[in-house]
Parts: C-alpha cells; sequence; structure tokens
C-alpha cells in the first residue's frame, strides 16, 4: 500500500506548501526589519501580528496535516511490523483521527470466532480506497502498531506454535 516513492511525494508536498508559506513571511519579516530601523513601533507591533497570524494560519490549516501524513507514512515504512492472520468481522462506521491522520477502524478475529478476546482493532488510511472485503474473509494483515501497512487474502490460519 505504500512505497518509499509516496514518501517523497509527500516530502515534496510539505516543500511545496513550505515555500508558500515562506514567500509572505519573508515580506513580513523584511518589514518588520524596516519599521525597526525607522522605530516606527505602530507598523513594527502590526507586522509580528500578522506575521504570528500568518504562521499560526498556515501552520494548523496548511502545513500540520500534511506533515502530520508524512510522519505516519514514514512511521508504518520504517517501523517495526508485524503480520496477523484472521477472519474480517467488519468495519467501524465513523472515521478517527489518530496522530492527525484519519483512519477507518476495522476488526479481524485471529482465533475463536466466538471469542471477542481474539479481536484485533486495525486502522486503514481514509486516504485511501476502502478494499471490497466481506464479513468472515480470512486475511493477512501487515501492520505497525495498529496501521494497516499491506495486506492480501489468506489461504489458512496459522497453527499455534
Amino acid at each position: 500500500m505504500y512505497t518509499e516513492r509516496d514518501l517523497q511525494d509527500i516530502n515534496q508536498q510539505f516543500k511545496r506548501r513550505l515555500t508558500i508559506y515562506a514567500v509572505p513571511a519573508t515580506l513580513l519579516i523584511a518589514a518588520i526589519v524596516v519599521s525597526l530601523v525607522y522605530r516606527n513601533e505602530l507598523a513594527t507591533e502590526l507586522l509580528f501580528i500578522a506575521l504570528g497570524a500568518l504562521s499560526i494560519f498556515c501552520w494548523g490549516l496548511y502545513l500540520s496535516p500534511v506533515h502530520a501524513y508524512r510522519k505516519y507514512v514514514k512511521s508504518l515504512l520504517r517501523g517495526r511490523n508485524r503480520t496477523n492472520v484472521g477472519y474480517f468481522k467488519g468495519f467501524d462506521d465513523e472515521i478517527v483521527e489518530r496522530d492527525g491522520v484519519k483512519l477507518i477502524p476495522f476488526l479481524i478475529n485471529v482465533g475463536n470466532k466466538q471469542d471477542e478476546l481474539d479481536d484485533r482493532l486495525f486502522y486503514l488510511d481514509a486516504n485511501l480506497p476502502t478494499p471490497e472485503w466481506q464479513v468472515g474473509d480470512l486475511l493477512a494483515i501487515t501492520s505497525q502498531d495498529k496501521a494497516v501497512i499491506s495486506w492480501q487474502r489468506a489461504t489458512e490460519l496459522p497453527t499455534p506454535a
């Protein structure tokens, strides 16, 4: 589901957005320097307020979502992963947000279908197409923490050691 190319694309998108933010921020900083040289207190205060507002706005709405997604994909590609094989039990109705990334929760059962202790919760990236799984499908889920890195259909449950 994820490749190093995806991470490179996200990095490029973040750099483009950072550059778009840096242009007006640089102009405001230059204007602040000019207002300091001419000792115009009101202009300096207003320019600092404008720079702060621009920074908060750009980070909150423009940069932080891409930064969070970049961090998420990087952890999936470079973190430890494990594979669980189990029966698909269904998607949750609500999309959740973990660490700034929107995810779709779902359950698989890795043992006795009637035992809820064998249920495992995983999260699919809401930005990617949702797989066409049916309840009861046997799946092999490769995950990092609870986030799905990849999946495939399985033929049988592994035997316990």
